[in-house]
């Protein structure tokens, strides 16, 4: 942003009320002073940046119009930590992927009134079109986060459902994080310096697990001129012809980040036939739930809480050697590595096109085997970045467990700004106490109320 020159002002006149007005913006002046003093005076916070800016408060002039919204759960009287990229915490432990992940479950939205879901559901399966392919331009709504439309108040009820009538002995007491894979982007872009905008997430703290919920704005948003993503996938994908009226598939794995056990949710678009030969040299090692799923006795969970999401035990668990990202814009690009990383998605499409216009030569296949999971991490500027977002992970974990809540709201407010945790105004909880019940333990619904 360029900064304009301006020309000076003509002296102010010693009219009786000029002066009058210097009076009143004097005592503004001194009281705004005060109220600053008063602010800066407050000891409810564990880390403070010593040159923070104005804007990165809430509050400040920035934010108050844009994001307000950042900050309706937040208690904004209680900071508890604020801290910039210069001060984060790092690991020394080694954040590797050689020990492998596993497999938790899986499931598919119906696009229902009430919220339900299929599990494990079922993934579109890979079929490119006949080249060349003339795309007609996105148009409508679509979904952002499809969680915020289903289960705005608990996005992960949805998501221990499925687990819990996929993998009945899971319990969840010796995970870490519990978080989406996109949540551990933005906050990798941040500890790489790489943040261009604002976020906040919800924290919870379930025993010794911490969720961290997502948050935006608006669950769905309108599409923009010219562009063809949403067009592009179920042009190059097929659905189960047994699944109807289905939109989006969601995968849970469970692998070591460091010394944090982490438990991330993913959607996966679409996954290689079973007739096409795998072309990556070394699949990841990958371990799948050993349950036998039974339709008849397979059942959700019934609680008390804001929304119920339906279990309806159907589909398949594809293997994970066969997931696939599918990527297109007119650009080009290399693989989406961070995304097929946190995800362990070992198969990526990257197709580039012209006013919609797809041409086989620009349609290009790329894999991430586990020789180029330990090529990404092991990446000094990446392994320096996962190692810092592991050890704010520890710190962020300490601070909710120092509230009587066991809850916050995180928030930044974009390129430059500070990460800045608060209490919150009312504890709301990641899940309804009978699912904590069920994955914890009866000791942890007792601690929560």
């Amino acid at each position: 942003m360029s900064l304009h020159g301006r020309s000076e002002a003509p002296l102010a006149s010693s009219s009786p009320t000029s002066f009058i007005r210097g009076a009143i913006s004097a005592t503004a002046v001194i009281a705004i002073a005060g109220l600053f003093i008063k602010w800066a005076s407050r000891k409810e916070y564990t880390d403070v940046a010593v040159n923070a800016p104005e804007a990165a408060r809430p509050g400040g002039p920035r934010d108050l119009k844009d994001h307000q919204w950042m900050l309706v759960n937040a208690n904004t009287e209680r900071l508890l930590l604020r801290i910039h990229l210069k001060d984060m915490p790092s690991t020394k432990v080694p954040v590797t992927s050689k020990a492998g992940h596993q497999v938790v479950g899986s499931y598919t939205w119906l696009q229902t009134e009430s919220p339900t879901i299929y599990a494990p559901g079922t993934v579109p399966q890979y079929t490119p079109p006949e080249y060349p392919l003339q795309l007609e331009p996105d148009t409508g709504y679509h979904y952002v986060d499809q969680h915020a439309h289903r289960a705005p108040v608990q996005p992960y009820e949805p998501m221990f459902q499925a687990i819990n009538v996929m993998n009945p002995t899971f319990s969840a007491k010796d995970i870490d994080i519990v978080v989406n894979r996109s949540s551990m982007m933005v906050l990798l872009d941040f500890m790489r310096g790489k943040v261009t905008q604002a976020f906040t997430f919800d924290l919870d703290l379930v025993g010794k697990t911490m969720f961290i919920g997502k948050k935006i704005k608006n669950a769905k948003s309108a599409s923009r001129d010219l562009t063809y993503g949403r067009t592009f996938e179920p042009a190059f994908t097929t659905e189960d012809p047994e699944f109807e009226n289905v939109h989006g598939h969601y995968r849970m794995i469970s692998y070591d980040c460091g010394e944090l056990k982490t438990l991330v949710r993913f959607e996966v678009d679409a996954y290689l036939p079973f007739s096409e030969e795998l072309g990556h040299s070394a699949t990841q090692s990958s371990r799948l739930p050993n349950h036998v799923l039974d339709p008849v006795t397979a059942r959700g969970i019934s609680h008390r809480g804001p929304h119920q999401t339906t279990v309806i035990a159907k589909g398949n668990l594809i293997p994970q050697a066969r997931l696939m990202e599918l990527k297109s814009n007119s650009k080009g690009g290399g693989r989406p590595k961070e995304q097929m990383w946190f995800g362990r998605t070992p198969i990526a499409i990257l197709a580039r096109h012209k006013d919609g216009v797809y041409y086989e030569k620009n349609v290009n296949t790329h894999y991430m085997d586990q020789k180029e999971l330990e090529a990404f991490e092991t990446n000094a500027h990446n392994q320096e970045g996962l190692r810092t977002l592991v050890g704010f992970l520890k710190k962020l974990r300490e601070v909710v467990d120092k509230t009587e809540e066991k809850a916050a709201v995180l928030t930044s407010m974009g390129k430059g700004q500070a990460i800045e945790v608060w209490g919150v105004k009312k504890k709301i909880g990641a899940l309804p106490d009978e699912i904590v019940e069920r994955f914890w333990g009866k000791d942890e619904t007792d601690e929560m109320n």
